[in-house]
């Protein structure tokens, strides 16, 4: 979220803590580093299952890995948006 935050913010946008932030700041930055739907939408399942805590469901390893996995193909798309501003 933050990285997606970082990509936000590079870009002159700024975000509110409305409902559903997270979900539009990761969508917003899947679209600035042309993700395509499958990114977006393999992190918004991460999102899911770690807001899962709340009503007291626990990731099992699976949904470890699928997070891992989806996040290390989205960190240096993203990652690489922010270079220039660095």
């Amino acid at each position: 979220f933050n990285l997606c935050l970082a990509v936000v913010a590079a870009h002159g946008w700024r975000v509110s803590s409305s409902d559903g932030h997270h979900a539009q700041t990761l969508e917003a930055a899947c679209a600035y580093a042309n993700t395509g739907n499958r990114a977006f939408d393999d992190m918004d399942a991460v999102r899911d299952l770690r807001n899962g805590q709340y009503d007291g469901v626990a990731p099992d390893a699976a949904d470890v890995d699928f997070a891992q996995a989806s996040l290390k193909h989205l960190y240096p798309l993203l990652l690489g948006l922010l270079k220039p501003h660095l």
